[in-house]
């Protein structure tokens, strides 16, 4: 119950003063364990396409000609050919430049192209028996250079050194009733080839290295008969034109039969009749029991 006296209420002040000094940060913790492998990324884009490739080539880059034992007599018409030019697989040989890189001339010859690409040779008066030269094509400003070569290949002594002759022993030995074969021919296409029986022939050497077979006459020479009757097929002792096949076989068949024979096979120059090579052949069939 007041009594009409006033009365007071004490209020308290506190005050808080900072830390003179703070505590330090603790030492760090273990590295926790690697975490499991994320998903693989998706596949970049694809980079841009490169350029292609330019390339350049002769159709035909050396050549031969048949020519007389002096030189003359060449035909120039096949020795030409085209410097083709790609783009990728595309043939861009029109859209370049062509050009011969000079000497375009060389010992009477001379080389043209033209701005298809398209070179040729003319000169009646070649005193060399080789020459080279070189072709170019610029493209894409690219410069491209391409050598060309020519050679003669003479006929009569010149060839002489350029001709392999094969000979040797050829034997076949077989037990009856088979037929034993010891064949040799000089072919057409300028190799020398044996029998292996059965029609069939095989490859043993080259006997042409220049000119065509036309150019040359061949034969079998000198026989001399140790067994048996001799070769059959083509003449013996006779030269003969070597534009076709020439074959010569021994063959035998009953039991302790042989034919053994031996031979010079030649071969001349058609026209100078100079002969050109030789050498020493063995032909032996043998049928044993």
């Amino acid at each position: 119950m007041s009594t009409g006296a006033p009365w007071w209420r004490r209020r308290s002040t506190v005050t808080w003063t900072a830390p003179s000094e703070l505590v330090s940060d603790g030492a760090d913790g273990a590295t926790g364990a690697t975490g499991a492998t994320g998903p693989a990324g998706s596949d970049g884009s694809d980079g841009t396409d490169g350029e292609d490739a330019i390339n350049t080539a002769l159709t035909n880059p050396a050549h031969v000609v048949n020519a007389a034992a002096d030189g003359t007599g060449y035909s120039l018409g096949s020795a030409g050919g085209t410097h083709q030019v790609t783009d990728g697989d595309t043939d861009v040989t029109a859209s370049a430049t062509h050009s011969v890189v000079a000497p375009a001339t060389v010992n009477g010859l001379t080389m043209s192209v033209t701005s298809a690409g398209v070179y040729s040779l003319s000169g009646g008066s070649w005193t060399g028996d080789s020459a080279t030269f070189t072709l170019r094509a610029v493209f894409g400003g690219l410069t491209f250079d391409k050598t060309y070569t020519i050679a003669k290949a003479k006929a009569g002594a010149a060839a002489q050194q350029r001709i392999s002759a094969i000979g040797g022993n050829i034997s076949d030995v077989v037990t009856v009733p088979d037929t034993a074969y010891a064949g040799y021919r000089i072919s057409s296409d300028g190799k020398v080839y044996r029998n292996i029986g059965g029609g069939s022939w095989i490859e043993i050497g080259t006997w042409l290295l220049t000119g065509s077979a036309s150019d040359y006459q061949v034969g079998l020479f000198s026989e001399d008969i140790q067994q048996g009757s001799g070769a059959s097929g083509a003449a013996v002792g006779s030269w003969l034109s070597a534009s076709s096949n020439r074959d010569w076989n021994v063959e035998a068949t009953n039991a302790g039969n042989s034919d053994i024979v031996t031979y010079v096979p030649r071969w001349r120059d058609s026209v100078t009749l100079e002969v050109l090579g030789e050498t020493s052949l063995r032909l032996e069939a043998t049928a044993d029991v």
